[in-house]
């Protein structure tokens, strides 16, 4: 269970609700995964729940749950602080959403403590997103309830601050958090993997992991997956030509448009600083709304040829992701699973590589580190 000196490039948020699962259930995989399945429930109905606001035809609704089949929690099976973190930015979408619909402060001001949470657990895309709804959407609501609605945001941001700085500050400085949180994951972390440019917008490390051997033996499941990549990659420049029509249109009123377009670009701020495809992964929730947004407002266009290519457009994306997650259950199913062992039980994974190289990992811990030593020694 992490301490409060814990020290890691990002804060420690998601680590204590892992810690305190662990402290119930013990500290295995199987309590992580829970964890996880929690997160990807929690995933699913918020993406759920904000589409239901954003889009009134089902199909459009439909479309940015899809985006989760091949992008979402299944495919990254254990809690990580992306996923808390896009949890509590979502969350807190959701609560300032009904904040603009009600006068009670307590919508702004949970929406406040749940975008808070979201910086606790990873400071950039969590300190976008503050940014952009103090800068952006607070501004946007109607003038005869925006002090109000800001003063409770407010409100609820500190309250989210009080807490963990009370525990933190107790065991590092303020300039220790400062080096630890914004200097180095600023200059150095950003270099440990290359931008979209070198990356070719993510198709390099996809293209490089392709072989003859893998399409012949799964060609229906790589098509599918090639072709999802694809659509994980237009997904960004999609949401953001969705966010300049949706401005440009008025297909949502001003303050709903600014809340969801400056969540969106806390999302994406945080995939910039590095432009893989897990972090694309990561964006892609947020992203999808706009989908469903574009896609609604779209499908009973007045003319004709947009109306028909919109349809289209988003009955075939729909297919396709669906097709991915129908075709990989049966292919995964099928595939050979290799098992690895240690005192503690057995895992089993699809890689015969990755298998031989954590058995023989497992072999020299059980050979050389003496039964009961802690699992993280200095010296």
């Amino acid at each position: 269970v992490p301490v409060p000196d814990f020290f890691d490039i990002i804060p420690p948020g998601s680590f204590y609700v892992l810690g305190g699962v662990f402290r119930l259930l013990g500290p295995t995989i199987l309590a992580s995964r829970l964890l996880g399945l929690a997160y990807g429930l929690l995933l699913v109905a918020l993406v759920y729940a904000l589409a239901a606001r954003f889009a009134r035809h089902p199909v459009a609704r439909a479309l940015a749950l899809a985006f989760l089949i091949p992008f979402g929690v299944g495919a990254w099976p254990f809690p990580s602080h992306h996923w808390a973190v896009d949890l509590c930015q979502l969350a807190a979408l959701w609560l300032l959403l009904k904040g603009t619909d009600s006068p009670s402060a307590w919508w702004p001001a949970l929406g406040g403590l749940a975008a808070g949470a979201g910086a606790w657990c990873m400071q950039d895309q969590g300190g976008y997103a503050i940014l952009a709804v103090s800068l952006l959407a607070v501004p946007a609501v109607e003038r005869g309830r925006r002090l109000r609605f800001g003063a409770a945001w407010f409100a609820g941001l500190a309250a989210a601050a009080v807490l963990p700085l009370a525990l933190l500050l107790r065991s590092v400085s303020i300039e220790t958090l400062w080096q630890d949180w914004v200097i180095f994951p600023a200059t150095r972390y950003q270099d440990l993997q290359g931008g979209m440019v070198a990356e070719g917008g993510g198709w390099v490390a996809v293209l490089s992991d392709m072989t003859m051997a893998r399409l012949s033996a799964a060609p229906v499941y790589v098509a599918l997956t090639m072709a999802c990549y694809g659509l994980l990659f237009l997904l960004p420049w999609a949401a953001l030509g969705a966010m300049a029509a949706t401005f440009w249109r008025r297909w949502l009123a001003a303050p709903k448009a600014v809340l969801l377009s400056a969540v969106t670009l806390a999302f994406l701020g945080g995939a910039a600083h590095r432009w893989t495809i897990m972090n694309l992964v990561w964006a892609a929730p947020a992203c999808a709304l706009w989908m469903g947004v574009a896609a609604d407002r779209l499908w009973d266009a007045p003319r004709a040829g947009l109306r028909r290519a919109a349809r289209v457009a988003a009955v075939n994306a729909l297919c396709l992701l669906c097709a991915f997650g129908l075709i990989g259950f049966f292919q995964q199913g099928l595939a050979k699973s290799i098992p690895v062992s240690g005192p503690a039980g057995t895992l089993t994974t699809y890689d015969p590589r990755e298998a031989a190289s954590l058995q023989a990992f497992l072999d020299a811990i059980g050979e050389k580190v003496p039964e009961g030593a802690p699992a993280f020694t200095m010296g």
